[in-house]
């Protein structure tokens, strides 16, 4: 008897579970067709969110020159800032990562005859450390037509340490914290 008494619960336990699986199922279908109307509404006014993605062409990396006084400027020096952690997922204000704009920087400079050596300003804990292979690989090459200096500011570190290896030359001052296990290992 005992047996029949818990059986006989299990059904209306069903009943009283299916109708709230009904009530749901139908107020996320309401939910559905109200934002697709509202969205339909939104696009027959001219305001729909997609109508307002404006694609813009990225924007080379600003130049500042500090002409001697003859007035000439034949030759330049590029200064390119390696700043906080080192990282794909990190943005980039031109590309999609931090990684690419500092590609795209050494590129600019690479392609620019008048520069004739780079000075790395870096201040960076690390980060990744295949972000810190592809920025050493290239300082690396980047090195081989031209000067690089890499000048570590308050921290140069981890993968900072590993990038500014490809360099010519590294620098800091004496209360910089610089080098890391983790570029050992």
């Amino acid at each position: 008897m005992r047996a029949r008494g818990v059986w006989c619960k299990v059904p209306s336990l069903m009943k009283k579970s299916g109708c709230f699986i009904i009530v749901l199922v139908v107020a996320i279908f309401g939910s559905m067709v109200l934002n697709l109307a509202l969205v339909s509404a939104l696009a027959t006014r001219g305001s729909s969110p997609l109508s307002r993605v404006k694609v813009t062409k990225a924007k080379p990396f600003d130049e500042e020159i500090l002409v001697a006084a003859t007035g000439k400027c034949d030759h330049k020096i590029a200064v390119i800032p390696l700043e906080g952690v080192i990282g794909f997922g990190q943005s980039g204000s031109l590309g999609e990562s931090m990684v690419d704009d500092f590609k795209a920087a050494l590129e600019q400079a690479q392609n620019d005859d008048q520069i004739k050596a780079v000075i790395l300003r870096v201040d960076s804990p690390g980060g990744e450390i295949t972000a810190s292979d592809v920025i050493y690989d290239a300082i690396k090459k980047f090195s081989e037509d031209k000067p690089v200096i890499v000048y570590f500011n308050s921290i140069g570190a981890s993968g900072a340490y590993y990038a500014a290896c490809g360099a010519d030359w590294v620098m800091c001052n004496e209360t910089t914290l610089t080098g890391s296990i983790g570029v050992i290992i």
